[in-house]
């Protein structure tokens, strides 16, 4: 289940986001939150685990926003995660990475300063610490320029 007060800062983020959009909820427990914004309106479609995000959605679908929770993830998950939502997440779309508080600092620091692999991202709402856990905001920008 995700935490609830990550699932209250999300569903506030979507509320000031005009319909239509779709969304790609991915992470285990998070089915309830793909539901809360379906029932907003949003086209939401939730997977469970990241291995598959880049292949698992029907061609050629490409998403404005992908929320993501993880459990447990270390630096290298985090990258493999950014590397597939990439590929699905349209150019100024958004993510919104909510991490529980048993994930390591490695993979945190993973999401401030991602590799050059996975360049492309920008740090649109810094990481932010609550009681469960941790979340932060990221847009997928054009080669040069600048965050939001």
């Amino acid at each position: 289940m995700v935490d609830q007060e990550l699932a209250d800062h999300v569903l506030r983020t979507f509320a000031a986001v005009p319909l239509p959009e779709s969304v790609l909820v991915v992470g285990e427990g998070s089915d309830t939150l793909a539901d809360d914004l379906s029932s907003l309106g949003f086209q939401s479609v939730h997977r469970r685990g990241l291995a598959t995000v880049a292949s698992d959605v029907q061609e050629p679908q490409m998403f404005g926003w992908v929320v993501v929770v993880l459990r447990n993830a270390d630096p290298v998950v985090v990258e493999h995660l950014l590397a597939n939502v990439r590929v699905r997440l349209r150019t100024g779309g958004w993510v919104i990475i909510g991490l529980e508080e048993t994930v390591g600092s490695g993979a945190i620091e993973s999401l401030r300063n991602p590799s050059e692999e996975v360049s492309g991202f920008a740090v649109a709402e810094d990481m932010a610490a609550y009681p469960g856990g941790h979340h932060v905001i990221l847009r997928l920008v054009a080669d040069g320029d600048a965050a939001v």
